[in-house]
């Protein structure tokens, strides 16, 4: 039924067939668009950066566990595992102790090293200078773009007070740049190194900050990246919270 004034007459089926289909043809032109947009999830920046993270490992494990043995957790996107590379004068190695790592032995050198699939990358850890130990006494290394024991890039806090950037090539350790800093016993450390083609930045932030840059293609597409440290006396070094992102 329908209504002209005040009179009401009976609609022709035909007529209100054609009226139902061209009100269902202008609603789905004119809604369609907006359902689209509506309905269309929205990645939210959490959610971007979260996927850049490749490995995050906070070293939570039971004392004594040799870090070879250590399952990386909580992120381990290209399931990697850590490998013990042997020092090629002083083979030392890392074990867990109180969820950090820690080294075994005194006046060793361990090194470990684990595959993230990407040379360019992100590669942070915390560290904690000793309480009492002299701080000229050990040091604390990134390893990056990793080919073997003899062909390697370290950087981290040595045993001067200094951080230094180094590039081992064929057994040959060279310093490439360095800067001093004071540190300070019983302190919180981070070390962020960002790897970018040639570029190589590392800065320190925490009790103390300073930066590094360096420029070099040699190695550039190796993608082992991991640990290494000294320490006169064992169970000086303190590192946590380990982790790589994708640039």
């Amino acid at each position: 039924m329908t209504t002209t004034g005040n009179t009401w007459r009976e609609v022709p089926p035909i007529e209100l067939a054609y009226r139902n289909a061209l009100e269902s043809l202008i609603y789905r032109v004119f809604s369609a668009p907006f359902a689209k947009v509506f309905s269309s999830p929205i990645a939210s920046p959490g959610a971007v950066a979260a996927s850049k993270l490749l490995i995050s490992d906070t070293f939570t494990d039971t004392n004594g566990v040799l870090l070879s043995n250590h399952t990386i957790a909580p992120t381990n996107t290209p399931a990697a595992t850590w490998t013990y590379q042997a020092h090629p004068s002083l083979p030392g190695t890392f074990d867990i102790q109180n969820n950090v790592v820690n080294n075994v032995t005194a006046g060793k050198v361990p090194e470990y090293y684990l595959n993230a699939g990407v040379a360019d990358c992100i590669i942070e850890i915390d560290f904690t200078t000793h309480a009492t130990v002299n701080l000229d006494t050990y040091q604390i290394d990134v390893i990056f773009r990793n080919t073997d024991n003899a062909n390697l890039w370290y950087v981290g806090k040595s045993t001067a007070q200094v951080i230094e950037l180094r590039e081992v090539t064929a057994g040959t350790s060279t310093q490439r740049v360095a800067n001093v800093v004071t540190f300070v016993k019983n302190t919180a450390y981070h070390f962020k190194i960002t790897l970018n083609g040639s570029s190589i930045t590392c800065d320190l932030s925490g009790g103390a900050t300073s930066q590094l840059t360096y420029t070099s293609s040699v190695r550039a597409t190796v993608t082992n990246h991991g640990l290494l440290c000294y320490g006169a006396v064992a169970n000086t070094v303190i590192i946590d919270n380990f982790t790589i992102n994708n640039l």
